[in-house]
């Protein structure tokens, strides 16, 4: 990662920018398996340690795969903030946008140097190798026959890129955001039973990386919260609404069956008519890129038959916002300068404390501020300096951030 902000950023061969591009892709569908299936291991009771120990190699591998791709995400970042001010700078609040992302992508693709390519590519192919050996492992443990599932209650399950699942330890400010959206969600969820259906949804809005999935896992995980609902559900939208993957991911989380169970849209909708009678739902839906407004009236048709409906909805793409909020939208800006200071230290020092002569507060300040205070780039820089905490070492680095060399 060090080299990702060194001196050098010369134009690199085509073919392997597109040889990285395509791994980066398969990269994330892979982590998109791993997580699912890790969220369903540890919603069971598991009595074989073999299993667990299987479990425990999967999320570290896991946690590397969100390394590779954080790194990634933040070579997109630094490229808004280093090229072309005028043109890639983002205000406060400011949400850029969609239709640049891609022309920004390749932009970054084709100023990468050949040093950090190697080095993206070398840490793939590592994740890949132990990916396969692992994949090994489940089969001795005879993991992918219905006799093997049964031990840990697994049964094959939709992708999701987000979960609600999130490590408290490392969330840092946002407390009061946080209470704006309960006090934005919850009135009127208690109210007698002659209320026939309330429907409210709630838009986070905000720049990519800034915090909008860390926020509603905050909201979604709230004890409170929870209390106040019968179904929740969590689902990834991304770049397509599809109302048929999305029902009939609601679809499994609220009757708890998976796979083929429930075939088709129609089934699916009918299914969601008699589980949500009278029922009071919580539904975030991460990621909203685009949606018709037909699209949006059909997928709320199956939820009608409930008494309550809030739905958290995040998106950077406020032509989403207009066409289906009920409320304004709740804009999430910058982090605050102490908040970024926790991120920073909590990630660069793997949770515990900065010793004498490891690296300089104001080495530290001096990199956030570069980050422009986005949560993602922060988390990206600091894992990179986890492992060379040296003083002298952070200076250069974070001399290098600041001038964008």
């Amino acid at each position: 990662m060090q080299s990702a902000i060194g001196s050098a950023l010369n134009l690199t061969p085509p073919s392997r920018r597109d040889n990285l591009k395509e791994d980066i892709e398969k990269l994330d569908r892979k982590l998109r398996r791993i997580q699912a299936t890790v969220e369903e291991i540890e919603n069971r009771e598991i009595h074989d340690e073999a299993v667990n120990l299987w479990l425990h190699e999967l999320k570290c591998l896991c946690d590397d795969a969100k390394d590779v791709l954080d790194e990634y995400q933040y070579e997109i970042l630094r490229c808004q903030l280093e090229v072309k001010p005028a043109e890639t700078a983002i205000l406060p609040g400011q949400v850029p946008r969609s239709e640049s992302s891609n022309a920004i992508i390749k932009h970054v693709l084709s100023c990468l140097s050949e040093t950090i390519l190697l080095e993206m590519s070398e840490k793939i192919n590592q994740i890949n190798n132990r990916y396969d050996e692992i994949s090994l492992d489940r089969e001795a443990l005879r993991l992918t026959n219905e006799e093997g599932m049964r031990r840990v209650g697994i049964s094959s399950i939709n992708i999701s890129s987000t979960s609600h699942l999130m490590s408290k330890d490392s969330i840092f400010g946002r407390s009061h955001d946080k209470q704006e959206i309960i006090n934005l969600l919850l009135p009127g969820v208690l109210e007698g039973d002659e209320i026939k259906y309330q429907l409210r949804v709630i838009p986070i809005l905000g720049m990519g990386g800034i915090g909008k999935t860390t926020l509603a896992q905050m909201v979604y995980n709230d004890p409170f919260v929870q209390s106040r609902f019968d179904v929740k559900a969590w689902v990834y939208v991304s770049s397509e609404f599809d109302i048929i993957r999305l029902t009939k991911e609601i679809t499994e989380r609220v009757t708890g069956k998976h796979g083929n169970s429930f075939d088709g849209f129609s089934k699916n909708q009918e299914v969601l008519l008699n589980e949500l009678v009278g029922k009071r739902i919580f539904l975030v839906l991460d990621d909203v890129w685009d949606v018709t407004q037909d699209d949006w009236e059909t997928f709320f048709l199956p939820l009608r038959v409930a008494k309550v409906v809030r739905v958290l909805a995040t998106s950077r793409n406020e032509a989403v916002t207009e066409a289906s909020y009920t409320v304004s939208p709740y804009r999430l800006y910058l982090l605050p300068q102490r908040d970024c200071l926790k991120l920073f230290y909590y990630y660069a020092f793997g949770g515990e404390g900065m010793r004498e002569g490891e690296c300089s507060l104001d080495n530290g300040k001096e990199i956030i501020k570069r980050c422009g205070r986005l949560p993602l780039a922060i988390k990206c820089i600091a894992r990179a300096l986890r492992y060379n905490k040296n003083k002298y070492v952070w200076r250069e680095i974070s001399y290098s951030v600041i001038m964008g060399i």
